[in-house]
């Protein structure tokens, strides 16, 4: 009886050591599988108005190369975002970043590096004045923002940077 008893408490045991090893070993390898590709090209636009009058319905969209943007997951559109990646775009604005599940948008290290807003998407728009000139700078995306990534790799995801010069002196 007393060896009946030992052997099943060792049989026990072993069991569940197997378990709990058997089980973290399938959960490591459905984590290092759960992550989802994004890619996309980020581009800018450049409009300056003042003096010489530009065509603004066609405008050219170029490639935002060696440009380097954040992630952020956003949990609710009530929270502070949190920053997950970075990138860093090609010679032709192309970026490819491999995410868990979730709710992203962008923003630049250097908003990061200031605070993110509350549900934010996008960089925020900046504007700067310089002698005569005002500068802005206004993004866009063209998907709904927050992207979201749950079953299936989002693909051609375009993002662009609006940048606008007025010359307040210009006629």
């Amino acid at each position: 009886m007393k060896n009946i008893l030992i052997t099943g408490t060792i049989l026990f045991i072993l069991l569940h050591c197997f378990s709990q090893t058997r089980t973290d070993g399938i959960a490591s390898v459905e984590n290092s599988n759960s992550k989802l590709k994004m890619s996309g090209t980020l581009f800018y636009t450049s409009i300056s108005r003042g003096g010489i009058q530009r065509d603004e319905t066609n405008l050219a969209l170029i490639p935002l190369q060696k440009f380097t943007l954040c992630i952020i997951s956003i949990t609710s559109m009530d929270s502070i975002p949190k920053v997950m990646e970075s990138f860093t775009t090609n010679k032709k604005g192309e970026f490819s970043v491999s995410l868990p599940p979730g709710r992203y948008g962008f923003a630049t290290p250097d908003e990061v590096k200031a605070g993110l807003s509350k549900g934010q998407c996008l960089p925020r728009k900046t504007q700067t004045t310089v002698d005569h000139t005002i500068n802005t700078s206004e993004w866009e995306c063209k998907m709904d923002c927050p992207l979201k990534l749950d079953s299936v790799p989002i693909k051609n995801i375009e993002i662009i940077n609006h940048l606008i010069s007025f010359c307040v002196n210009c006629q």
